[in-house]
């Protein structure tokens, strides 16, 4: 996988860092099954891989139907929400190149194809060669040029990505979804380049209107935690869960957002829930434990979590260099509450 293909957001809460990766964007499928199944399972990456090869083999021959929204990242990264194991997504592809090489002129197949080549982190010629022939049979469709721009953001060429952005943007003047799509998209070019103001101010128009897009409410969210403007990330992330309730990273945004306005207690159910659903996300572990160091009482719970949070396989040093000195300060608090 490319590696730095996504801005990463820092946020600073309490002095403790807690990265996230924010730049998502729209992948459509013209009632593609894979794709269709995809996002019905984004909050487990394994499962949504067995339902994928599941749905491709069972429904390899369908591919029209209405189209499908999947929020995926411009890179495979980590996040709240997970991220698909590498064999798994190696399955996935291999699974949607059969139905390319079945459905050659299905723009809907080809599009999911390239989303997917890109998130493998397959670029070059293989993307180029298949924008070339997704663009022979769709170069006017909204949803093509918005994926083909963000083939061009991970290679950073935004001119071209905005060349295409622009050309979609003629194209979708009476789609609300593709037109937050497109706003969302330069917003990531805006924010990839340094422009945080134009980008913030695309997020918001893409965040709006008749068709709010989750991915923009999620950035704007997150951007608002970085720059210290809580009550706006609040006010996001409520937004993006009206959208998604079960949306894991619009869930643990809106957590991080009230327990950093010392709203540690309406945090806890929030951040709770999460737990119970991903106990070995390390993210998710730290952020519990974090809220409940900020509760008088539940110190000992707390340290329990950062205990088993070292337990925990893999490894991320800010945070991990952060648990170690708030499992010190919550030692030392118990050892005074208990000679008081």
């Amino acid at each position: 996988m490319p590696s730095s293909v996504l801005p990463i957001v820092w946020c600073k809460n309490l002095g403790n860092l807690i990265p996230f990766l924010t730049v998502a964007v729209s992948l459509v499928s013209l009632g593609c099954a894979t794709t269709d199944s995809a996002a019905n399972q984004s909050d487990s990456s394994g499962k949504q891989g067995r339902e994928v090869r599941r749905a491709s083999k069972r429904d390899e021959n369908r591919s029209s139907g209405n189209r499908q929204d999947v929020v995926v990242t411009l890179s495979n990264g980590p996040s709240f929400q997970g991220s698909v194991p590498t064999p798994v997504l190696l399955d996935i592809v291999v699974a949607m190149e059969e139905l390319v090489q079945k459905n050659p002129n299905d723009l809907g197949v080809l599009v999911t194809y390239l989303g997917l080549l890109r998130l493998q982190g397959q670029g070059g010629q293989i993307y180029d060669s298949m924008v070339q022939r997704a663009g022979a049979i769709g170069a006017s469709d909204p949803w093509f040029l918005i994926e083909a721009s963000y083939g061009a953001l991970v290679r950073k060429d935004f001119g071209q990505a905005e060349f295409f952005l622009a050309k979609a943007e003629k194209q979708a003047k009476v789609n609300a979804q593709a037109t937050a799509a497109i706003k969302h998209a330069f917003g990531v070019s805006n924010l990839m380049q340094g422009r945080v103001q134009q980008a913030v101010a695309d997020m918001k128009q893409a965040a709006s209107g008749s068709s709010p897009h989750l991915p923009a409410l999620l950035t704007l969210g997150f951007m608002g935690l970085q720059f210290g403007d809580y009550v706006g990330a609040e006010r996001a992330f409520r937004q993006g869960m009206a959208l998604s309730e079960t949306n894991s990273n619009a869930r643990m945004g809106l957590a991080i957002a009230l327990r950093v306005r010392g709203k540690a207690n309406e945090a806890l159910g929030i951040i709770r829930a999460l737990h119970d659903e991903s106990r070995s996300d390390r993210r998710v572990v730290w952020n519990y434990a974090l809220t409940l160091g900020d509760l008088p009482g539940k110190e000992k719970e707390a340290i329990a979590l950062l205990e088993r949070y070292f337990q925990l396989p893999g490894t991320l040093p800010d945070i991990d260099s952060k648990a170690t000195q708030l499992l010190n300060t919550l030692q030392a608090r118990v050892q005074s509450n208990a000679k008081t």
